[in-house]
Order: C-alpha cells, then sequence, then structure tokens
C-alpha cells in the first residue's frame, strides 16, 4: 500500500490562522485566503511585495518588531513569537474609523532538503476577543476583591474569607 500523495497547496489554503510565506529577503512568496482577508489585499496584490513597503508609516513601531522577529527566525533557525501585539486596522463597515485589534505572530522557519532556509512562514492570530474576556474577568475579580472584608485576627484565630457568587 503505497501512502498518499499530499496536496501540500491544499495543506497551505487549510491552515489555521492567517498564514504567509516570506522569502529570507522579506519577499511576500504566498499567503492564504484568511491572510489576505486580513491585509484587506488580494493575492496579486501582495505576492512579490517587500514586507516593510506592505505597512503604512504609522504603523512603524509594529513594523520593527515584525523585522526583528523576522531577523531571529532567520539567523537562529528557531521558531519566534510575538504575543499580543496591539495593532489598529481600518474598519471595513466605517470608512475612516479604525478598529483596536490584538493580534499573537508567530514566525517559523522552513528549510529546504539541503538544510538550508529557504522560506520564513508567518502566522498571525487576532486574539482581540480573547483579551477582551481577559480585561472583563480582571474587572470581575478587583470587584470581588474590593466586596471582601480585609483579613484580620478573629480573637487569637486567624480568619480568611473568600467570595462565592450565589447560585
Amino acid at each position: 500500500m503505497s501512502e498518499p500523495e499530499v496536496d501540500y497547496a491544499a495543506v497551505f489554503q487549510a491552515l489555521p490562522g492567517a498564514i504567509a510565506l516570506l522569502s529570507p529577503k522579506m519577499i511576500f512568496v504566498d499567503a492564504n485566503e484568511e491572510f489576505l482577508q486580513i491585509r484587506g489585499l488580494t493575492h496579486e496584490q501582495l505576492i512579490g511585495r517587500y514586507l516593510p513597503d506592505d505597512h503604512p508609516a504609522n504603523d512603524r513601531p509594529f513594523l520593527l518588531k515584525i523585522l526583528a522577529s523576522l531577523r531571529r527566525v532567520a539567523d537562529t533557525g528557531e521558531p519566534d513569537t510575538l504575543t499580543l501585539e496591539r495593532h489598529d486596522v481600518p474598519d471595513p463597515e466605517q470608512p475612516g474609523v479604525w478598529r483596536e485589534r490584538y493580534w499573537t505572530l508567530t514566525n517559523v522557519p522552513v528549510f529546504g532538503s539541503d538544510g538550508r532556509l529557504t522560506l520564513l512562514l508567518r502566522r498571525v492570530e487576532d486574539v482581540t476577543e480573547l483579551t477582551e474576556l481577559i480585561r472583563a474577568r480582571e474587572v470581575a475579580l478587583t470587584l470581588q476583591e474590593a466586596m471582601l472584608p480585609a483579613p484580620r485576627p478573629v480573637g487569637r484565630h486567624p480568619a480568611a474569607v473568600r467570595y462565592r457568587p450565589a447560585a
């Protein structure tokens, strides 16, 4: 029984999250549909573009972090992750309005059969909703802690307090 042939293009498109492939010179080589959708570009508009040219001038600090991460990956051959990076994006439903978004970026080296770096895989994950849940939880915990009395001794015995929500 022979192994099934792998359709790597189909695998690439099916990967979860927004994925782009770059050359070691930071030129876009390919991107899946989710990446193109986030960037608001077509395949033809993105492929062949130099990464620094793909970012607006007002986004320079974010671009410098991305480039530093990709260089670390190229230099070390190890994956690198930028966690919880804020990036404002235009709201497609309201022209001129920008939305605050939070992203996690993972950059991974891709080696050829000769062991040399051939590509840089860039995975972008929008974690804005997760960030909002974390903030809501922190607010709830702060409110709960504010309702508790300060721990103090009761006679000669220590006392402990805790918050238990009603059923």
